[in-house]
Parts: C-alpha cells; sequence; structure tokens
C-alpha cells in the first residue's frame, strides 16, 4: 500500500502532494516501486490536528481519485475517509476500499454507507481524537482493550451488513511507544479474530 496524502499538514511529506500533477507523479512512482493499492487520504489525521470537514476533504480528493482511475484502471485505490457521504461519491467514482481511521465512531451514518457501497471496510482503533490522541494515551492493558474494542465494531460492522472487514491496530494513534510494542507483540491475539491485518 502506498500512500498519497493529498493534505497540506500531513505529518509525513507535507502537502507535496495536493495539486493534480505531483499527485500522478507520486501514485506513478510508487506504483513502479511494486504499490498494489493506492491510499488516498485528504484529511491529516497528525496529532493535534483538527479534521476537515466532508466538504473540504472531497474538494481535495475527487479530482486526484478521478484522475487516478483514469491513468489506472486496475490498481487498488483505498480512500481514507470518515465521512459516510464521501464514501457514497467514491464508491461511484472508482474506489476499491474504504479506511476509516474513525471506525465508525466519527459519523453515525457511517456503517450504512459502507455497507450500501459493498466496498472493503478497513476500521482503525484510535484512542480519543487526532487533535488530542497523543496527549498521554493510557490502557490497563493495550492489547485487551484493541481487542475488545475491535470485537464490539465486528458486531456492529455485520449488523449494519459489511461483509468484508480489515483491521488496522493503528499503531501511534492514541498510543505510546510502549503501547505500539505491545500491539505488535500481539498481532496473532489480534489475527486470531479471523480477519486480515492492515498496519
Amino acid at each position: 500500500m502506498g500512500v498519497l496524502n493529498i493534505t497540506p499538514d500531513s505529518f509525513y511529506d507535507g502537502g507535496k502532494f495536493q495539486d493534480l500533477t505531483t499527485a500522478l507523479k507520486h501514485a506513478e512512482s510508487m506504483l513502479e516501486q511494486g504499490a498494489d493499492i493506492l491510499d488516498l487520504g485528504a484529511g491529516s489525521s497528525r496529532p493535534g490536528t483538527v479534521l476537515p470537514d466532508a466538504g473540504l476533504e472531497q474538494e481535495r480528493l475527487l479530482p486526484i481519485l478521478k484522475a487516478i482511475r483514469r491513468e489506472w484502471k486496475d490498481v487498488f485505490i483505498s480512500v481514507d475517509t470518515w465521512n459516510s457521504n464521501t464514501v457514497k461519491i467514491v464508491s461511484e467514482e472508482g474506489a476499491d476500499i474504504i479506511n476509516d481511521i474513525s471506525a465508525g465512531s466519527f459519523d453515525t451514518d457511517m456503517l450504512k454507507a459502507v455497507a450500501d457501497s459493498e466496498l472493503p471496510y478497513i476500521l482503525m482503533h484510535m484512542q480519543g481524537a487526532p487533535a488530542t490522541m497523543q496527549v498521554a494515551p493510557v490502557y490497563k492493558d493495550v492489547l485487551t482493550e484493541v481487542m475488545g474494542f475491535f470485537a464490539e465494531k465486528i458486531a456492529l460492522a455485520g449488523e449494519a451488513g459489511i461483509k468484508d472487514l480489515i483491521l488496522d491496530p493503528g499503531f501511534g494513534f492514541g498510543k505510546n511507544l510502549q503501547h505500539n510494542y505491545d500491539l505488535l507483540n500481539g498481532l496473532a491475539s489480534i489475527r486470531n479474530l479471523g480477519y486480515p491485518i492492515l498496519a
């Protein structure tokens, strides 16, 4: 999975790929390096950030999504969004996967929108929200709590009619260094829930 951040405040690449030309060049570079999936995100989830509304997200995202789909018919496109309205639109514009850092927690219509799209759904664990998630995160037992979270979200996704789930432990999202290592050591336990893992 190659990540394409279409946002001015990405923690990783500093907003280098907001315009169409540079975004397509970066997509091409990642595909040449062997990426099978391109993950497009139009709202930064770095610590301390305020998430954009759906309108701004779509304004950034849609021209690049459409251009990538025109240029590369067979690449898998994952869209990183927590907005149900965005899910409806991108599912019609060629997205193959929905990648949600909130696991349906930021938008009460999200799970229904994903189910209606019939797309695979990556649900991620995060303690809190990006604006506050790295302010002294605390767990009694991070692996137990993350697995409990997944069990709850798997049930809700099933009730909503979502057929294809992938679990993301959310390294660095409301976790300190030790929490991340504990989760890394516990990946086999998470795998026992019976779903693929994205890290």
